[in-house]
């Protein structure tokens, strides 16, 4: 284990010190102005949590304000994330399992590239396995302490990403209803993981009522996944333009009618494109649900795929970059998912053999589910989950564990689920050709 996290570790620090020079574009120019904002002493927008922008600023001031610093700190991440994630498959299933499924994530293709980008991701994974692991140990009669540090964990990861708030339910299910604990001793446990989480989200609500004069428990950035996810539009590329050229009309609109506040003027806007992305919602149904889920079951590849996914904006000539993306689709990422979908499921359907593995499936349906409603068109949303598919791996690849009819079933609905995805959608093959 020692030589997997070690060699996992060295990858992702050798990678970021390759390219020093990567552009930062995107979320990762917008995460990078809040970091400088925080380290200059200036008040943050509000308009994301500031989970991931105040660890951004914690690397710059230790390393030096660089973004290198923060990739730095996104690999260490990475790293620790291959330690947690084995400690939580032997808390589930077995030795040889977390054995398994830490060597695979630390090797995974998606998993050594995403410390490259300055992307909340990075630390999300990370606060969302410690949270799961310690709420699993809570519920199986470990120290009271694992329920506050996974309410500090969850807390931290609703910081950094709001939708895990609303995970929140089915944390507090399991650990009610999904315990042998005696009633009063379930209900001590939930109450310290939820009271920590408020405790460690609450400063920022307060900021937020000050600042706003209303209630916002984190951020005001959900309106954009749900409008590119659901607006009517020829491309996906035309929703995108529709709802930049709304978002500024909607900001203006708010500034000429006398709105200081930066900060309320992106509540407004927010609020606005919100209402649009609902009314085209209502407008489509009953269809449209259906539609949406035979589109946005998660999906790695996209028409962007060779430019963003693969390489980003890498410091390399425009030609050389499309050659080397073509090739690592075809021969490393394309290959491997599909792996991954075909292993995966086959391991998730053990999941009776350890009731605990229901909290990580659990994530898994709210992940799908999540995506569904709002916008999949953002690669890095799929990062969260695949761990949890990599655990199905993990799980098939031990040998050990019996195999029940059960398993058969569950793992062949699974699959064809997650595989009929990747090929409803033409462009996710064309991406690769263009």
């Amino acid at each position: 284990m020692a030589l997997v996290f070690v060699g996992g570790l060295a990858l992702r620090l050798a990678l970021v010190a390759s390219t020093p020079g990567l552009e930062l574009y995107g979320d990762q120019a917008v995460y990078a102005a809040e970091a400088a904002r925080i380290l200059d002493g200036e008040r943050s927008e509000g308009y994301r949590g500031p989970g991931y922008p105040a660890f951004l600023a914690g690397c710059q001031w230790l390393l030096g304000r660089d973004p290198v610093a923060g990739r730095i700190g996104n690999a260490l991440a990475g790293g620790l994330m291959i330690l947690v994630f084995w400690a939580l498959t032997r808390t589930i299933f077995s030795p040889r399992t977390a054995q398994i499924a830490a060597g695979l994530l630390a090797f995974y293709p998606r998993a050594v590239l995403m410390p490259q980008y300055l992307l909340a991701e990075n630390t999300y994974c990370l606060l969302l396995m410690i949270g799961i692991w310690m709420a699993i140990r809570a519920t199986e009669g470990a120290p009271r302490a694992t329920c506050v540090v996974a309410g500090a964990a969850f807390g931290c990861g609703a910081l950094t990403r709001e939708m895990l708030v609303y995970f929140a339910p089915a944390v507090v299910l399991v650990l009610l209803l999904g315990s042998r604990l005696a009633l009063r001793e379930r209900v001590l446990r939930t109450a310290l993981l939820v009271g920590t989480a408020l405790v460690v989200v609450g400063p920022w609500t307060i900021r937020n009522y000050f600042v706003l004069d209303e209630f916002v428990l984190i951020g005001f950035s959900d309106g954009i996944p749900l409008f590119e996810g659901n607006y009517v539009a020829a491309t996906p590329k035309a929703v995108f333009e529709k709802r930049v050229s709304l978002s500024n009309r909607y900001l203006e609109e708010a500034e000429r009618a006398g709105v200081e506040a930066v900060d309320r003027r992106f509540k407004i806007m927010n609020d606005r494109i919100k209402e649009d992305a609902w009314t085209a919602i209502r407008e489509r149904q009953p269809t449209w649900i259906f539609e949406k889920i035979a589109s946005n079951v998660p999906r790695i590849l996209r028409p962007n795929v060779r430019n963003e996914v693969l390489l980003g904006q890498w410091p390399m000539p425009a030609e050389e970059q499309r050659r080397l993306s073509k090739m690592l689709l075809f021969t490393l990422f394309l290959p491997v998912h599909i792996l991954l979908l075909l292993l995966g499921p086959l391991g998730l359907a053990h999941w009776r053999l350890a009731s605990a593995g229901v909290l990580p499936l659990l994530y898994l349906g709210f992940s799908f589910a999540v995506h569904i409603v709002g916008n999949a068109a953002h690669y890095r949303f799929e990062f969260p989950y695949e761990w949890v598919l990599l655990t199905g791996v993990a799980v098939t690849l031990d040998r050990g564990l019996p195999a029940t009819r059960t398993r058969r079933v569950v793992a062949v609905a699974l699959a064809g689920i997650a595989i009929g995805s990747q090929f409803a959608i033409p462009d996710i093959w064309r991406s690769g050709f263009g």
